[in-house]
């Protein structure tokens, strides 16, 4: 998966200032783990490895990441600048969490609103896809 720690820009104006990393991304398999066992069969199929990384950055990846651009963007700009600003090793969780730690939490319970949000909203595309993860069409429905 694409990740999301790449640098920020000097601004923090807006949205667009997220990192080029994040123009096309997709879960990661802790965020898909993370959805209850009621959530829609594609997320555990996604998180196995049987709808493969690329596939479902060619189907959804540009749609997901202008989602949680612009649903989540802001506390994603908010933990990266807290880091940036103190200095933080993002890899050591024990030194920036009692300093960045609320910015972290909000930005991953936006991930977990974001997947359920589409979880509801596109239940019949998701299983689409699920029943043929090697169709690009149906992935791509999941985009729409």
């Amino acid at each position: 998966y694409t990740t999301m720690g790449g640098q920020g820009s000097k601004s923090a104006e807006s949205v667009s200032d997220l990192p080029k990393a994040s123009k096309q991304f997709v879960p990661t398999s802790v965020e898909v783990g993370r959805l209850p066992a009621s959530a829609n069969e594609f997320w555990r199929k996604q998180g196995k490895g049987e709808i493969s990384t690329s596939s479902a950055l060619q189907g959804y990846g540009a749609a997901y990441a202008r989602a949680f651009n612009l649903s989540c963007g802001p506390s994603y700009k908010e933990f990266q600048q807290c880091l940036k600003t103190n200095k933080f090793d993002h890899l050591n969780m024990q030194s920036w969490y009692p300093k960045c730690g609320r910015f972290y939490e909000l930005e991953e319970a936006c991930r977990q609103n974001l997947l359920m949000s589409i979880d509801a909203k596109c239940s019949s595309e998701l299983s689409g896809a699920a029943s043929r993860p090697d169709s690009q069409q149906h992935l791509q429905a999941v985009g729409v």
